[in-house]
């Protein structure tokens, strides 16, 4: 039929027309994907250039970064020699200073009297009191001892004179508040004072004819006199053991000092101490023994 034949021309006319037009369109979005892709193109070339140009600049600095590591590295070995020539003084000194503090201890818990003057005399009118104090509470002992062995059973209460008793005591001074320290003519007598001081257990400052603070016990304590590098070590030595667990004393290890050497004691072997390296590997070394 006619009819069919003009729809039929028309739907034909009407791809054509579809298909041109898709074309024409492809074509559109070709030209402007080649536009976009020659700008990239040129970008990249430029970036190529600017890394071209870099790696050129990074070849220059090559050498020198070179020299550079080396001057690092030397003068890190020269750091390095300095601080272990530093160590070394300080250690030296310290040990000067050791031997210089073996004639010498420390008596803590001494208040400051109302009535105490500035110079060294009083300090060692202190010092020899607790010396006849201590030295009266030996002699007592040994005679009940005596008196035991012979089988006597009164005993007999001895008096002492601080004039009479040859002390050994050369120079006494207070370095802080609460303490003095006293230098001795000799090692032997301050030996002698040093391993008195289990008396103290019993005494007090009132016992040394000293007014005592309110709010305190009054406890007196007689210790070497170390070096601050060693008080240093000892105090982060004794805390580290508290905070690890060991513990100090009878449900620990026993820490103690033997002219100025930091000594720790356990299951009856001792071992020395003589910086912070050594307490820790001390630390490691319980700790491993407890986990056993």
């Amino acid at each position: 039929m006619p009819g069919d034949e003009i729809i039929q021309q028309i739907t034909l006319k009407l791809d054509e027309i579809s298909k041109k037009v898709d074309n024409t369109c492809t074509q559109i979005e070709m030209n402007k994907f080649y536009d976009e892709f020659k700008v990239m193109n040129t970008r990249i070339i430029e970036l190529e250039k600017f890394a071209e140009y870099q790696g050129s600049k990074l070849s220059q600095l090559e050498p020198k970064v070179e020299i550079l590591e080396k001057d690092l590295v030397e003068k890190n070995r020269v750091i390095d020699q300095l601080q272990q020539s530093i160590y070394n003084l300080e250690s030296r000194n310290d040990d000067q200073e050791n031997q210089s503090r073996k004639n010498m201890l420390e008596i803590d818990g001494i208040p400051k009297q109302k009535d105490e003057h500035e110079d060294r005399s009083f300090c060692k009118k202190i010092a020899i009191k607790l010396h006849s104090v201590l030295t009266a509470d030996d002699n007592k002992q040994q005679q009940q001892q005596q008196q035991e062995q012979e089988g006597e059973q009164d005993t007999v209460e001895i008096k002492t004179n601080e004039t009479a008793i040859h002390h050994g005591i050369d120079i006494a001074h207070r370095i802080k508040s609460g303490a003095i320290l006293v230098l001795f003519e000799s090692r032997q007598k301050r030996e002698e004072f040093y391993q008195a001081r289990f008396q103290l257990k019993s005494k007090t400052v009132t016992d040394l004819g000293l007014t005592k603070p309110k709010g305190v016990k009054g406890t007196i304590w007689v210790n070497e006199s170390l070096t601050n590098g060693r008080k240093a070590i000892l105090k982060r030595f004794k805390d580290k053991l508290k905070a690890s667990g060991i513990g100090i004393g009878k449900d620990g290890v026993k820490v103690y000092t033997t002219l100025g050497q930091i000594r720790v004691k356990y299951d009856n072997y001792i071992t020395k101490i003589f910086s912070d390296y050594d307490a820790n590997q001390y630390i490691l070394h319980m700790q491993g023994k407890q986990t056993r």
